[in-house]
């Protein structure tokens, strides 16, 4: 197919191509996983049969790579197959291989050979023939292996290998996931081959290493740095490349076993195939390598690991469960303010041990605990006190699409230690990656302009709140959001200053048993069933209740109206919450808040603001799950701080739409009319709101962006890249109309502006010109001639995965232009406001500098 221009500078053609669909051969991933099972399964110790197929793979790359070793073992794949089902010849093989290569290898256990059965030698001989294996053991012939080269094992087969071998449950009991290759690629491009163009070496340090991918693609990196010019290098010289500059710690023997293999794999990538057999590994088990807790202060890796230059990894996400382990010693004994017990925020500071004044860090992170969780408050002061956070790179808008199996929230974090260096003035690139259409047919991320923000340290210091608003944000959501704050009373403060009582409903089961005969007979509020919607309760659904015994039946006050009953969760379609005001008595579960009061107006405003599209916005920029995880529980700092604004119009309203809810709901046919009214009063309500919150209309703007673009596209709806209209196009226009025409419509000047657009793009010409136009803003469509003159194609290459998307700006002696993809998200009022504030400045910073001239 082939692509225009067009196609290339906003990705439209690219819906044209199939989605992407992954390199690496599933089945024959599925085969390795589902042998060393069947090996467990028969009674082989994992490990053994972890590193048993590991040898063997490893002989079936020296096959491939045509390396002679001696005839009595194997020639060919036929005698290499009759190996496998000799064990005495096999096990004298291995040895072998031990003295040839004189290193880690796979080491052989010392029970292994005697739990080795020849019914585990036949289940390997018919994998290694390329027979498809099943879970049950059963075997159905297909020549996989011959059509798979194992000349070059690429390391993120080696890196699936392993998450497939440790196995889902014990994958989730160590929180390990292995790094997708792209992700290594981009670290490794922003710290190790920068270092690498004016060094010939780094010392490159992972401390929860894995199957090794970031230290091979770091080591491959220095080798290349240090070829000869006909990309030769002295076998002494590579081995030391190794030795002197690759370091890693792992709790899991077959993690450093995988990394052993690994590294030496890539070792002889830089070796010729005659000389492979004379080749000697360097011992790294205790050297570079050390199975060990990386919080364990007295092992000597705490020695050997010195001056290093690069901490990179993925270390393990999640609580520890444990009460007293290292981990946990590690962060009491530091007073670090570790939240919930995550591991991954003691890894952070760790690094420090192992820092000199240069060393640079770069770690995989889970994005919630660390920078969203309202308890990990404490540890982000901390950290941002502590260390020089260089970029952030924010992937949880697209975590569904880059991480096959392990989708949760996902960051980068480059930083450094700062060795007591006041940190607040220490500039902070964060980028948050949003879903694009290179991303769904390509698996090639593009970073948009406005994905890019630039931000002192400082301020995230002293405004926490500010990380959830530039995660689908900019800094004009920041002083919105720092307004409301400031301004106006968040439903916490309502609820204390007004004498209102929250509390959740009763819990069914999970420990003891308690009298829950005080609830006997009231209407149940069912949410399961749907009973309680936004503005109205399905008491003709609601039936009794009737259990006497509860885990936590609550006080019978819990129960007693008025009150806004507020229903755990949000829409995941348009982030509302759900809340009713009523007077009538219901029972409910702890799926429900009921927030009480005497005073029925404070309740009705309260139900009111938390139906409002205005909760929906102020949910995705300051929730810590809303568009970081689905889910949404009972949290108080996610809805409690929403800013209520209270007053009787909000209150009347909320009267008229419940009343119009109930109506609807009691009629029987002709409800249509009723539904339209209701949409009406409600989206009046939204106005009220907003207008109860003196917002200005660029305020406005953020809002409906928020509504409008923002979530849908977290929802994956079409409307915020589908073509902008020639009525969009004149809004966004008309607000630089409104601006500029202040200073430029009069004599002798006057402003114009001139749109392009075609399916593609779109892209607006702002004159001044000396003559008074018939009109500001004039539609020149598909006059795509006249705007190839005003552009290049915005891209950055970064990596093979990772490029920049520029939007294309600039200024000419009298006039000044932009050009983006001619879509929605794009030409929104909010975008107008945010270009226009980028415009000025930049003319601003010209006419100063002409000034000082």
């Amino acid at each position: 197919t082939e692509l225009s221009i067009w196609d290339l500078i906003s990705g439209k053609g690219f819906d044209r191509l199939p989605a992407y669909k992954t390199s690496i051969d599933e089945q024959l991933l599925r085969n390795l996983e589902n042998t060393k099972k069947i090996l467990v399964k028969e009674g082989l110790d994992n490990t053994y049969a972890q590193n048993l197929i590991g040898r063997l793979l490893f002989s079936r790359f020296l096959l491939d790579r045509n390396v002679k070793v001696e005839s009595k073992y194997f020639e060919d794949k036929t005698s290499f197959l009759t190996l496998i089902k000799n064990k005495k010849l096999l096990y004298e093989y291995f040895e072998y291989l031990k003295v040839t290569f004189n290193g880690d290898l796979f080491p052989v256990g010392k029970d292994e050979f005697s739990q080795v059965t020849g019914r585990h030698l036949e289940y390997l001989f018919e994998l290694f023939s390329g027979s498809d294996i099943n879970g049950s053991g059963n075997t159905i012939q297909e020549s996989l292996f011959d059509i798979y080269d194992f000349n070059i094992i690429p390391i993120e087969m080696i890196s699936e290998v392993y998450e497939r071998f440790i196995g889902k449950v014990e994958q989730k009991k160590r929180s390990a996931y292995y790094t997708p290759s792209f992700l290594v690629d981009y670290i490794l491009e922003k710290t190790v081959k920068p270092h690498l163009n004016s060094n010939d070496t780094c010392k490159v340090f992972d401390a929860s290493c894995g199957s090794g991918i970031f230290l091979v693609e770091s080591l491959r990196a220095i080798i290349e740095k240090n070829l000869n010019n006909n990309r030769t290098i002295e076998k002494d010289k590579l081995k030391k490349l190794l030795v002197d500059n690759i370091f890693g710690v792992d709790v899991d023997p077959d993690a450093v076993n995988l990394t052993v293999f690994s590294l030496c794999l890539t070792l002889l990538d830089y070796v010729d195939s005659k000389d492979i057999t004379k080749f000697r590994f360097p011992t790294l088990l205790d050297n570079n390598l050390f199975i060990a807790d990386y919080f364990d202060t007295s092992h000597s890796f705490n020695q050997k690991i010195k001056n290093i230059d690069f901490i990179l990894g993925n270390p393990p996400w999640g609580s520890d469960k444990e009460s007293v382990n290292p981990h946990i010693k590690y962060f009491t004994d530091n007073n670090i303010p570790v939240s919930d017990k995550q591991i991954a925020q003691t890894f952070i500071v760790r690094s420090k041990d192992f820092s000199i004044k240069t060393t640079e860090c770069a770690l995989v992170l889970p994005s919630k605990p660390v920078l969203y969780n309202h308890n990990a408050k404490k540890f982000r002061e901390y950290f941002l006190i502590n260390f020089a956070l260089k970029e952030i790179l924010e992937l949880s808008p697209v975590r569904h699409r880059i991480f096959s199996k392990a989708d949760a929230p996902t960051a980068i974090a480059f930083f450094k230690y700062s060795h007591r260096v006041n940190t607040e003035n220490n500039d902070v690139l964060h980028t948050s990656i949003k879903p694009n259409i290179f991303l769904e047919r390509l698996k090639l991320i593009a970073i948009e302009k406005n994905d890019i923000k630039q931000v002192k340290q400082g301020f995230f210091i002293k405004f926490d709140y500010l990380w959830k608003i530039l995660l689908y944000g900019n800094v004009l959501d920041f002083y919105l959001i720092k307004r409301l704050k400031e301004e106006y009373d968040s439903l916490n403060d309502v609820i204390q200053k007004n004498n209102l009582n929250f509390a959740q409903g009763f819990q069914v089961g999970g420990g003891d048993q308690n009298d829950g005969t005080h609830l006997l007979g009231k209407f149940f509020l069912d949410t399961k069933k749907k009973l309680l919607k936004k503005f109205y309760i399905d008491v003709s659904s609601c039936k009794k209740w009737n259990k006497k015994i509860l885990h936590r039946p609550r006080t019978k006050d819990v129960y007693n109206p008025p009150y806004v009953l507020l229903k755990k969760g949000f829409s995941r379609q348009n982030f509302l919450l759900v809340s009713a005001y009523t007077e009538n008595e219901f029972v409910f579960t702890d799926s429900v808040t009921a927030i009480r009061g005497t005073e029925k107006n404070i309740l009705k405003s309260i139900a009111g603001c938390l139906n409002s599209f205005f909760s929906s916005y102020h949910l995705l920029l300051q929730g810590s799950s809303a568009g970081v995880e689905r889910e949404l529980g009972h949290n108080e700092e996610d809805r409690f701080t929403i800013p209520i604004v209270l007053n009787q119009e909000i209150a009347d309203k909320v009267d008229k739409i419940q009343s119009l809810y109930k109506e609807k709901n009691n009629r029987i046919m002709h409800a249509e009319t009723l539904e339209s009214q209701i949409a009406d009063e409600e989206k009046v309500l939204n106005e009220t709101i907003l207008d109860s919150f003196r917002l200005t209309t660029p305020e406005k703007s953020l809002i409906d962006y928020a509504i409008t673009i923002t979530i849908p596209q977290i929802n994956n709806q079409e409307a915020p890249i589908a073509n902008a209209s020639e009525k969009q196009l004149e809004k966004y226009a008309k607000i630089f109309a409104d601006h500029f025409g202040k200073r430029w419509n009069k004599e002798p000047t006057f402003f114009e502006i001139d749109i392009y657009y075609n399916e593609y793009i779109a892209g607006m010409n702002f004159k001044v010109v000396k003559q008074k136009p018939h009109q500001i803003i004039n539609i020149k469509q598909e006059n795509a001639g006249d705007l190839l003159k005003l552009i290049k194609i915005g891209e950055e290459k970064i990596t093979d995965v990772f490029f920049k998307q520029r939007d294309i700006r600039g200024f000419n002696k009298t006039s000044f232009y932009i050009v983006k993809p001619n879509q929605y998200k794009n030409w929104h009022e909010a975008m107008a406001y945010s270009d226009l504030s980028e415009f000025v400045d930049a003319m601003l910073k010209a006419e100063t500098s002409t000034g000082n001239k």
